[in-house]
């Protein structure tokens, strides 16, 4: 399963990377525009976009990779971001 976090902070990478080795999935986060994040969007399974730190940019872009793959986050911490990730694998 791809999981790709959209908007955070940058000190979230590397935890967010740990939890993603130690449970095996592929965990991508985009906290700023590039070149590369259309491909990196449409290629996931899910977007989890943490509403509270992200551009208009990156959100239209995510919605335009795939609507039904966007689960809207209000809170920027860890613990819930791990909350909806296991969640998603539960119904996967």
């Amino acid at each position: 399963m791809t999981v790709v976090v959209v908007g955070g902070h940058d000190r979230l990478k590397p935890q967010l990377e740990e939890y993603a080795k130690e449970n095996q999935l592929k965990l991508r986060f985009i906290n700023r525009w590039s070149p590369q994040a259309s491909h990196t969007l449409s290629s996931a399974d899910y977007i989890i976009i943490i509403t509270g730190c992200v551009s208009h940019e990156l959100v239209k872009l995510a919605k335009s990779c795939g609507k039904k793959k966007c689960i809207f986050c209000r809170s920027k911490g860890l613990c819930r971001i791990k909350k909806l990730i296991t969640q998603l694998r539960v119904h996967a």
